[in-house]
């Protein structure tokens, strides 16, 4: 599975956390997908804040599931997996573009822009 792949996989399931937290979605099929979502669940009030400070203009409840999903996974991969964060933010906003509204790619940039400064 490639690593686009493996990055789609986990956003869905972050997204299935983010939408009822006592969901077991079932094993992962990939070490990178498994990693992920560990990390991810350890970290999630850190990576929260993290996204917090940055969407000042915004309340963070009322962020759409996808959206906080994209986030998370891009914050997740900048600071716990030190991926670049270009890379990072280009995959994220891909994936809103496939998921999101039409828009949301917009706001993932831009919060993620600001997001890397903190970082």
């Amino acid at each position: 599975m490639s690593r686009k792949k493996e990055r789609e996989e986990l956003f869905k399931l972050i997204f299935q956390l983010l939408s009822n937290p006592n969901c077991n979605p079932g094993t992962p099929k990939t070490e990178y997908v498994e990693k992920g979502i560990n990390n991810i669940k350890q970290n999630l009030d850190s990576i929260i804040e993290i996204i917090k400070r940055n969407t000042s203009r915004w309340d963070f409840r009322e962020i759409g599931d996808i959206e906080k999903s994209l986030l998370i996974l891009a914050v997740y991969e900048i600071k716990y997996d030190e991926l670049n964060h270009r890379i990072a933010i280009n995959e994220a906003i891909e994936l809103a573009k496939i998921y999101g509204t039409d828009d949301s790619f917009r706001f993932v940039n831009g919060i993620l822009a600001n997001l890397t400064k903190e970082i």
